[in-house]
């Protein structure tokens, strides 16, 4: 989590970039996630990836 707070900035530059782009692609998929006793999760989880279009510079962000 530390890290993850520390790289926070970069990620909401990289976020504002890929928001000034033309086209975005995204993708939602849902995850098993198990909690802290070791069970599953009774809530369905979600991953989004963000992906600029174009091959050139593109920006690839995840979102839990």
């Amino acid at each position: 989590m530390g890290t993850a707070n520390e790289l926070e900035p970069i990620y909401n530059f990289m976020k504002k970039k890929l928001i000034e782009r033309d086209y975005i692609q995204a993708d939602e998929t849902t995850l098993k996630v198990i909690d802290d006793n070791g069970k599953d999760s009774k809530s369905k989880k979600y991953m989004w990836m963000y992906r600029s279009g174009g091959c050139k510079a593109p920006i690839i962000l995840y979102d839990y």
